[in-house]
Parts: C-alpha cells; sequence; structure tokens
C-alpha cells in the first residue's frame, strides 16, 4: 500500500514537470512587422577587363549594280587651253592669222556626218563668243574670226579689212554632234547652229 502510494506522487509529480513546460512557451504569435532595410553597402572594385576577342572574318563583296545610261554620250565636247600662237596664213584669199588643231575623230567615216560648232574667249573674259563672229565698226571696217574644219584638222581664223587680226583668244571650246542628232533635234524643232554656248551646255546636260 505504501508503495502504490509514493507510485501515485511521482506519476502526478511528472505530470506536472509536463504541464508547466508547456505553459511557458504558449501559442505561437502573429509574424511581426518587418524591419527596416540596412544600409547599402560601399561598391566593391571594379573587376579587370577581359581580352577583347578575334575580328570577324570580312563579309563578301556584293553584287554589282547596273551601269547607268550615258548622258549624250556621242556629243564630244573638246576644250583648248592654252590657245596656240597665230601663224600666218590665209582665208579665202585674204591675208589672215591661222591655228591649225588636231581632231582625230574628225576623219574620212565621220567629216561628212558631224556638225561643229566652235566657240571662244577674248581677253581672259568669261564670255563665249560663236564662230563665226563678225564685228562691224562705225567707219564699215569689221573684224571676223572664223572657222574650217577637215579631215583630222579643225582651223581657226582672225583677220580684218586691214590684214590679219591678232585677236587675243584665251580659250576654245568645240563640239562634234553626230548628224543623227542634229537631224533628230531639227525634227523635234531644235536647231543646235543658232544655240548660245550655255544653251547648248543646258541641252547637253554638261554644266
Amino acid at each position: 500500500m505504501k508503495t502504490t502510494s509514493i507510485l501515485i506522487k511521482c506519476v502526478i509529480l511528472i505530470f506536472a514537470i509536463s504541464f508547466t513546460s508547456c505553459s511557458k512557451d504558449g501559442d505561437i504569435g502573429p509574424i511581426g512587422p518587418q524591419g527596416e532595410q540596412g544600409i547599402q553597402g560601399e561598391q566593391g572594385p571594379a573587376g579587370v577587363d577581359g581580352t577583347d576577342g578575334q575580328d570577324g572574318q570580312d563579309g563578301e563583296d556584293g553584287e554589282d549594280g547596273e551601269d547607268g545610261e550615258d548622258g549624250n554620250a556621242n556629243v564630244i565636247v573638246r576644250t583648248v587651253d592654252p590657245v596656240p600662237a597665230w601663224e600666218s596664213g590665209s582665208y579665202l584669199g585674204t591675208s589672215a592669222n591661222i591655228i591649225d588643231i588636231e581632231e582625230p575623230l574628225l576623219n574620212e567615216e565621220s567629216i561628212d556626218n558631224t556638225l561643229v560648232l566652235v566657240f571662244f574667249q577674248l581677253f581672259n573674259e568669261r564670255k563665249w563668243y560663236p564662230m563665226t563672229y563678225n564685228f562691224t565698226f562705225t567707219d564699215g571696217t569689221e573684224e571676223i574670226i572664223t572657222f574650217t574644219f577637215r579631215s583630222n584638222q579643225i582651223s581657226i581664223y582672225s583677220f580684218s579689212s586691214d590684214g590679219p587680226l591678232d585677236a587675243d583668244l584665251t580659250r576654245l571650246q568645240y563640239f562634234l554632234i553626230p548628224a543623227d542628232d542634229e537631224t533628230a533635234a531639227k525634227n523635234a524643232g531644235i536647231d543646235y547652229g543658232k544655240m548660245s554656248y550655255s544653251e547648248l551646255m543646258d541641252n547637253f546636260e554638261m554644266n
């Protein structure tokens, strides 16, 4: 009997200790508010740059584009600068100064099918004068600058009523226009022979 009473007391004591231990912790409470964010740390030093990679291979060339159309490819314009010195000669039996200019495009095949137009500048001025140029003074005397052409050559003449004229030509320019182009122009109401230098340049888009 005494032993049973002691055993009961021990059981009661163990139960009391267990109950006391559980009551200390209690139920889990709600989650508390989040704390403030801490101060950001200092940025670390930059890393060493890596080695550049090798260049890639060049790409293949693209295909060539188509050639554009030639503008007035049949019309030839020649410039003579400086102008050669005058030499003594004659024009239709009249004493005159003369300059011969070689032009291989005026050959036996083309000479009869080419319109030749010649212009010149005087005294280093910018104005272009057409040939034939004929200036008549009040006393009736004349100064004439004109030209002729034959196979492989254009000849410039300068004379006056009193004899050879030392005209101060500083630049020459001449046009070689195929007869087919001239005929087509006339059919369109255009006369190249009556055009000024600037009109010809505009017409052939050579400005």
